[in-house]
């Protein structure tokens, strides 16, 4: 039936349908504030589950020795050796001579005139490590000096290449062959009589030589690993005698320390921000209520301050190495007093941050066993925000097709009314002239 909009009632009728309508979307409307509230909850959730992880990965740094104990290693002359230390390391100070570096052989064969002659056929054998590689050219095709060069790449641990010496004898041509690797054992074995090639021995393989406290070592490559925790990484020689000081870097350890407590500090920061209520506005946050997210943080509160004995050291609590709590829960290091427990007792530290049922061991543990795994605390609260949020929809949809179809049974009658409207309203004009004639006879 075609729309008649108040020709003959003179009813707004659109604007009664529209008021009606809106009347009847009530519920909807509830449904669309609620469908909001909960994708907040999901987002926020999701955001917690990432600051956690993050204070995971802070924690993990601590749990490692490289991020709990951290050495500085200075050369007293830069250019000779650079060196790294780990927690193996001793401190103390060492003297270090490069006497020689380690280095690779390099072999030349004789001068050819033509790089770009045919060799023609025969075997060049080659052997390194112990392995022989023979490679056949066929007599009669076109390789050259550098396509056999090219061949010899091939093989695993030399290089090869043509290299054109300009030394004015008519034949400045040669191949050079290079061992890929270092030291007294790297070398390699070259026949090239087939194609009338002899090499020369340019450069030996060596081990790198040098005195550590005045002990002679020796290292088959330039990454000298001899001192426990320590690793010099050989540059130069003959700069003499080098002082190597190892210290223990409390500026990182520090730098570490205070990452987890931010990392902490984060989460607490989170919740509290997501949990605020603006009474003036009657604004809550997203997590306002929420029983799972206020479990996790008392969680972390709990176990951040309980003591704890761990074997191999007498100290037991966070507070102890200078991490106090705040009233508002989260976390703050005192420097001094971390320095000082560094100071009196690093392996006492290190063992109660690091072992596995210290506080942070267990910590670490809960968050990613019990808050973020996939089939953790968060991980259920998400499905069963993703499950509401999917059934809400599907209402929402319902409701709207609903409306929809009140909106147009509205709309029917209306139009229906007008229509009667008008049909009586041509009776009644009818009527009205019939008995006006009727009256004039």
């Amino acid at each position: 039936m075609p729309s008649v909009d108040g020709i003959v009632s003179g009813f707004d009728t659109t604007a009664l349908i529209d008021a009606m309508a809106i009347a009847y979307s009530g519920p909807l409307e509830i449904m669309q504030g609620d469908l909001e509230d909960f994708q907040a909850q999901l987002d926020k959730t999701a955001g917690l589950s990432n600051r956690l992880e993050d204070l995971s990965t802070a924690i993990e740094a601590l749990q490692g020795d490289d991020g709990l104990v951290a050495y500085t290693a200075t050369p007293s002359i830069e250019g000779a050796f650079t060196a790294t230390a780990d927690p193996a390391a001793a401190p103390g100070t060492y003297t270090v001579e490069v006497q020689s570096l380690a280095t690779n052989e390099t072999s030349v064969s004789g001068g050819v005139a033509d790089p770009d002659a045919a060799l023609g056929g025969g075997t060049f054998s080659v052997t390194v490590g112990g392995e022989t590689t023979d490679i056949t050219l066929t007599a009669g095709t076109d390789d050259t000096l550098a396509d056999l060069a090219s061949q010899l790449n091939d093989v695993d641990g030399i290089t090869a290449y043509v290299l054109d010496t300009r030394d004015g004898s008519g034949s400045p041509y040669k191949l050079v062959v290079s061992g890929d690797a270092t030291g007294d054992d790297a070398g390699i074995d070259l026949d090239g009589s087939a194609f009338g090639l002899t090499f020369t021995e340019e450069v030996a393989a060596a081990d790198a030589e040098l005195l550590v406290n005045n002990v002679a070592v020796k290292s088959a490559t330039n990454n000298y690993k001899g001192l426990p925790g320590i690793q010099l990484d050989l540059q130069r020689a003959g700069d003499g005698p080098v002082q190597l000081s190892v210290n223990l870097d409390t500026e990182t350890t520090e730098a570490n320390m205070q990452a987890f407590v931010d990392a902490y500090n984060e989460v607490i920061s989170y919740y509290d921000t997501n949990t605020s209520y603006d009474a003036e506005n009657g604004i809550a946050g997203a997590l306002v209520g929420d029983s799972t997210a206020r479990r996790v943080i008392d969680t972390l509160g709990n176990l951040i301050s309980n003591a704890t004995t761990v074997d191999g050291t007498n100290l037991e609590a966070l507070s102890q190495l200078g991490v106090k709590t705040n009233q508002d829960g989260t976390l703050t290091l005192d420097s001094d007093a971390f320095q000082e427990a560094l100071a009196d007792d690093i392996s006492g530290v290190r063992t109660l941050l690091s072992a596995d049922d210290g506080p942070l061991g267990v910590l670490q543990t809960t968050i990613d066993d019990t808050f973020v795994a996939d089939d953790g605390t968060l991980a259920s609260r998400t499905d069963s925000l993703e499950e509401t949020i999917r059934e809400t929809e599907i209402r929402i949809e319902d409701q709207e097709v609903r409306l929809a179809d009140y909106t147009l049974y509205l709309r029917d009658r209306f139009t229906a009314m007008e229509v009667a409207m008008s049909q009586f309203e041509g009776t009644a004009q009818y009527l009205t002239g019939l008995f006006a004639q009727q009256d004039s006879n």
